[in-house]
């Protein structure tokens, strides 16, 4: 393991190959990712704060897979706690590389057809908002530049191949 740098709640600022910082969680824990599908077949983004600067972000619910926490189980409780949603099955996509050359952070990415579930409390210090839409919709937002992040971007990549591999 490298040097600590600099360590915060869940992310780590670390000294890497020739000296070169990189980031990484601070547990060696990756995150999950979850495309929830409704019974509707819309796909339910989330709309939240940005940390960085309070912007609207438009994204999937994910999170920090918690110490005794296996990926399934975080992606259960995540799209439990950020989308007030039930998943009534949940399938593993693969896993993907948040910036793999400069950060040890990877994503456990989830399709799961889910329902409206029990509100439950957040974490998060800010309301999120379901936004549930067409993939046509979607297409059309990465389009105008209106859904940007890239770990959303990629699992919905996954998780529109792995439901078109069924048509």
């Amino acid at each position: 393991m490298s040097r600590i740098l600099y360590s915060h709640k869940w992310i780590a600022l670390r000294e890497g190959l020739h000296g070169e910082a990189y980031i990484s969680t601070t547990y060696g824990a990756a995150g999950s990712v979850i495309v929830p599908v409704l019974p509707s077949n819309l796909i339910n983004l989330i709309v939240e704060t940005s940390y960085v600067d309070g912007s609207r972000c438009v994204g999937l619910p994910a999170g920090t897979i918690e110490r005794d926490e296996s990926p399934l189980e975080s992606a259960k409780r995540e799209l439990l706690e950020e989308a007030a949603l039930d998943d009534q099955s949940i399938e593993d996509l693969g896993t993907i590389h948040l910036a793999q050359r400069y950060a040890d952070l990877t994503a456990h990415v989830f399709l799961a057809h889910a329902e409206p579930g029990k509100p439950v409390e957040r974490d998060e210090p800010y309301e999120i908002a379901n936004l549930p839409l067409p993939w046509e919709q979607i297409d059309q937002m990465i389009k105008n530049d209106e859904l940007t992040d890239s770990v959303t971007i990629a699992s919905l990549y996954l998780a529109r191949r792995a439901l078109d591999d069924r048509v």
